[in-house]
């Protein structure tokens, strides 16, 4: 199986470690990974290949990213959440992204960041969009939806909020619903985009609350991150 690491995309600015491969998913093979000690939870031994591989291929990437962090090439345990959701090694925050052939991970110490959150997704056709735009996007982001292209713009809507979730839910530990954010600005040119929150997700995170995160376009693909200061 052949993995082939990659530039990381520039939506990162602070001390962070991101790693990021383009593989075949189809060329799926158990070994390679459980022989660098990242194997499937009992959970997952009955899942299709596509998402095994997608799985695997991002505890790889994640340890691969907390090799570059420690210096060190030994396999750290990160466990998986009952959601999904990683659970990183003591100290450590991170997020990890897949879709289709790329796969992406980024780890920071807890010290230097709050949180963090990546994705990446490829840019949506038609079809998805117009989903993305019925189920995901407020009433404001649909109509600011025509400054923009509007197959980028719904794949950064969408992107966007994951990334925010992926950030702030372990830090409030519930889900955050789609319209529970708002993407109030974007800006092209300095790849960043502007949120806030539309209600309370608790005693920290108020309604009317604002943020920014950054973003990276390629030909097909768009990714996104939000970082948590202290």
């Amino acid at each position: 199986m052949i993995l082939v690491p990659i530039s990381t995309p520039p939506i990162l600015e602070n001390t962070t470690y991101h790693y990021c491969i383009e593989f075949e998913w189809q060329e799926y093979d158990n070994l390679f990974f459980s022989t660098r000690g990242i194997s499937l939870p009992a959970d997952m031994e009955e899942e299709v290949p596509k998402r095994k591989a997608h799985f695997l291929g991002g505890r790889y990437c994640a340890h691969q990213a907390l090799e570059m962090m420690h210096g060190s090439d030994e396999a750290l345990p990160i466990q998986k959440g009952e959601e999904g959701a990683p659970i990183w090694p003591e100290g450590i925050i991170g997020s990890i992204t897949h879709n289709e052939n790329f796969v992406g991970a980024v780890v920071a110490d807890k010290k230097n960041l709050r949180g963090i959150g990546i994705d990446t997704e490829k840019i949506l056709g038609p079809q998805s969009a117009n989903m993305i735009e019925g189920l995901v996007a407020t009433d404001k982001e649909k109509k600011d939806s025509f400054s923009f292209d509007p197959f980028e713009y719904f794949t950064l809507i969408y992107s966007a909020k994951e990334s925010i979730f992926k950030c702030l839910h372990p830090l409030v530990n519930k889900y955050i619903e789609f319209h529970d954010v708002n993407i109030d600005q974007v800006d092209f040119e300095k790849r960043t985009f502007d949120f806030s929150l539309l209600k309370s997700l608790n005693e920290e995170f108020k309604e009317g609350m604002s943020f920014q995160g950054r973003f990276s376009l390629e030909r097909d693909k768009l990714h996104t991150a939000f970082e948590l200061l202290h």
